[in-house]
């Protein structure tokens, strides 16, 4: 099949798709139609997928849960894609990570975001954060010394999403090391003139010794997707339920990353209980069909995981809750966590974090719930054309 990817995103914009979500929808089908060919083969199948707005290929990641009786309980991506911005103008509040960490920056909050020391903006100039050491000197040599003092940091884009231009800065033994490279200490302020515009340092978040044993030597983070709920009357207090939740470990394939867009692994966490269940699914760019059957143990070091407790899981649970209500305005909150040797601690809020193969990663449906499906509908917006007009104008050939 033939199919005209620029058309598809205008046709995306014209029918009322946010531009980065259509831009994310483009990339998904791009993807899809090279993973599952034969789906596209099958227009009969192909068409009825797209009608109820999924991407077509996201059936055979679904497996056999998702068929006729089932397919209300997944969110179709169409629609998910054409509710966004969820958080309407509100998404300010999360959309960089310097901006989160003055909105926690509170008594009760703070402990659940790392330390900010510094951010170098975009034409390199330094601004000190909050938490910038009053005994090291605010000159060239910042950076440097703040690593000689902590001994690891972490270094990233304020705006940055998927784990892209992550750096883990380690000083050991006198050696400077950027993601293992090692970097000579007379380079490396150039390096950080060179290379770091944009980015924040912070903490580097020692998580739980018992995350690291299913795969040593990477930080596992979790993604909780928390939504606000229907309000029966206009008074109430908010509540939330969750959507998605699943754990990321890192894998020889993505280099020890957990990011799942590198080749890392996830695993379903029950959301009431805080343990995982059933095993490792990876993306199929990085494993093929295999990521998409599943591992019951993990390729690498052969560890089961179903059924295992994840640390201090209540205090981990009531700690996201109190975010949320802090920020009740939200209704949608895609959180990046960490579980520390006491509690957790946050990394990111995501905005817009991916149901259809969130649903694949955790390997259940998310609109499971009266509550679930609630939200969903009421998030719903209208569009111009639905997604098999939009695809059957694009196809080229067939």
């Amino acid at each position: 099949m033939k199919f005209d990817f620029e058309k598809f995103h205008q046709e995306l914009l014209d029918t009322g798709m946010h531009p980065t979500r259509a831009k994310e929808m483009v990339k998904q089908f791009r993807q899809d139609i090279h993973d599952w060919p034969e789906i596209y083969a099958d227009w009969e199948q192909c068409e009825q997928l797209l009608k109820m707005g999924f991407i077509p290929g996201h059936k055979m990641l679904f497996g056999e849960d998702f068929n006729e009786n089932t397919y209300q309980c997944y969110y179709p991506d169409f629609e998910y894609f054409m509710a966004h911005p969820v958080n309407n103008h509100f998404n300010i509040w999360i959309n960089d990570k310097l901006t989160l960490k003055y909105m926690l920056n509170t008594p009760e909050l703070s402990k659940y975001m790392p330390e900010y020391y510094l951010y170098i903006e975009n034409d390199g100039h330094y601004s000190y954060l909050m938490d910038a050491p009053e005994d090291i000197p605010k000159d060239r040599h910042f950076v440097f010394n703040l690593l000689a003092k902590y001994k690891r940091l972490a270094a990233k884009p304020s705006r940055g999403s998927g784990g892209r231009g992550f750096l883990d800065l380690r000083y050991t033994d006198g050696r400077i090391t950027a993601n293992d490279a090692v970097i000579e200490q007379s380079d490396f302020e150039d390096f950080i003139r060179r290379e770091c515009n944009g980015y924040l340092f912070t903490q580097f978040i020692e998580q739980s010794s018992e995350m690291e044993e299913v795969f040593e030597g990477t930080d596992c983070a979790l993604r909780i997707v928390l939504y606000k709920k229907a309000m029966k009357n206009y008074y109430d207090p908010a509540s939330y339920g969750c959507l998605i939740a699943y754990a990321r470990f890192g894998t020889a394939k993505s280099n020890h990353a957990s990011n799942l867009c590198h080749g890392g692994l996830a695993v379903r966490v029950n959301w009431e209980t805080g343990r995982y269940e059933g095993g490792f699914r990876g993306n199929t760019e990085f494993w093929g069909q295999r990521g998409a059957a599943g591992f019951e143990r993990h390729p690498d070091t052969g560890e089961a995981i179903d059924g295992k407790q994840i640390p201090h899981w209540d205090s981990v649970r009531e700690g996201l809750l109190k975010i949320c209500r802090y920020m009740s305005s939200l209704d949608f909150f895609g959180m990046d966590v960490i579980i520390t040797q006491d509690d957790f601690m946050l990394c990111e809020i995501n905005s817009a974090p991916s149901t259809g193969l969130g649903q694949f990663h955790q390997g259940k449906c998310c609109l499971d719930t009266e509550d679930a499906r609630e939200f969903a509908a009421r998030k719903r917006r209208p569009w111009k054309k639905s997604l098999v007009e939009c695809f059957k104008d694009c196809v080229i050939e067939y």
